[in-house]
């Protein structure tokens, strides 16, 4: 994927984004819009497993994980899919302050149907290229992030 877009949109807009929102204009709205029209593309993806059966959500709860004194926390947001960009910046902000203070309820930290987290201190970097850190982020996925974080890649295998 390809940010260079996204980073330009970002630093185009974010000071009139914070004055009109009073919300910083971070990534990780693009990041869960982006990944809502996958889960939506790949619903399984946004499935869960109860028992034998496979069980597809027709909502968008997404964990946002947040750092933490006590470590890394996982707040959902609900019904992302619905959530405006403002939205999505001001409930993380909001999140992670009370996750920060440990005023953050276990109903907030449970029931997401996907989550994104920003690697930060707890990332852990597998092989660095020349041109790429790589990092398997699960069996048989494998993410490629440029050096000059403007791109990234995801690599599955199949099985």
């Amino acid at each position: 994927i390809d940010l260079t877009e996204v980073m330009a949109l970002r630093s185009r807009y974010k000071e009139s984004f914070e004055k009109v929102h009073s919300a910083k204009l971070g990534y990780m709205s693009f990041f869960s819009k982006a990944a809502v029209e996958a889960l939506k593309k790949f619903p399984v993806i946004n499935a869960s497993v109860e028992g034998n059966d496979i069980v597809y959500h027709d909502y968008y709860d997404i964990g946002i994980a947040v750092s933490s004194e006590r470590g890394l926390l996982v707040p959902v947001l609900r019904d992302v899919d619905r959530m405006s960009f403002a939205e999505i910046e001001s409930t993380i902000a909001e999140l992670g302050r009370r996750a920060r203070e440990g005023t953050i309820g276990m109903d907030e930290l449970t029931g997401g149907t996907f989550t994104i987290t920003n690697g930060g201190i707890f990332a852990t970097i597998q092989d660095v290229k020349d041109e790429f850190f790589v990092c398997t982020i699960a069996d048989g996925v494998k993410v490629e992030v440029a050096r000059n974080a403007v791109s990234a890649r995801v690599e599955a295998k199949k099985k």
